[in-house]
């Protein structure tokens, strides 16, 4: 009897851990700013709040059963389709990887997904964090735009134009001299 009890103390503790990890999990999920989704057989099983939003959709039951191709960019599906087979497959997760995704109206945007391999209610599925990268992606092109442009002004200025750090330590560096350089000093 009383390793009956001793057994049915210890299966309650086990039960409310399980219980308090679930919960813990869900809140996690819950509270992600990543976009985070499951798929079994490249169906969607569950999808986070965070993934609704980044996606469009209304509810967690428009992504449920929807094919996790959809998510993608058509030029992209043949990639990511290889990509969830063999990361299942053989059992790793993948990097980061920057990806064009589709919103629910059919509208693009940039994007970086990563994949890791799970059991869900049995069967091998993946877990996908999605995360949006288009505003990045969008300020990377203006700096690069800016920067050509400054390159550009710089080099057509009659003269020098140049850059000197000079260090706590007495060094100095010229981190940036146009090409009016060779013009003004012949080397």
């Amino acid at each position: 009897a009383a390793h009956l009890a001793t057994l049915a103390l210890r299966n309650a503790r086990i039960e409310s851990e399980y219980h308090e990890s679930q919960t813990q999990l869900q809140s996690l999920l819950s509270h992600s700013r990543d976009a985070i989704y499951v798929h079994v057989d490249r169906k969607v099983v569950y999808a986070n709040p965070a993934m609704i939003r980044m996606f469009g959709l209304q509810t967690a039951e428009q992504a449920i059963g929807m094919p996790s191709e959809a998510l993608f960019h058509p030029i992209e599906r043949d990639v990511i389709r290889d990509r969830a087979n063999n990361q299942i497959r053989k059992s790793h997760a993948t990097e980061f990887r920057e990806t064009r995704l589709m919103h629910a109206d059919g509208t693009m945007f940039h994007g970086e997904t990563m994949g890791s391999p799970i059991l869900w209610d049995g069967a091998p599925a993946a877990l996908v964090v999605a995360r949006n990268i288009t505003d990045a992606k969008r300020a990377q092109e203006k700096l690069q735009e800016s920067e050509t442009r400054y390159e550009s002004i710089a080099n057509n200025v009659p003269g020098i134009v140049y850059q000197r750090v000079l260090y706590p330590d007495g060094s100095i560096e010229y981190p940036y001299v146009s090409e009016g350089v060779w013009e003004v000093t012949g080397y």
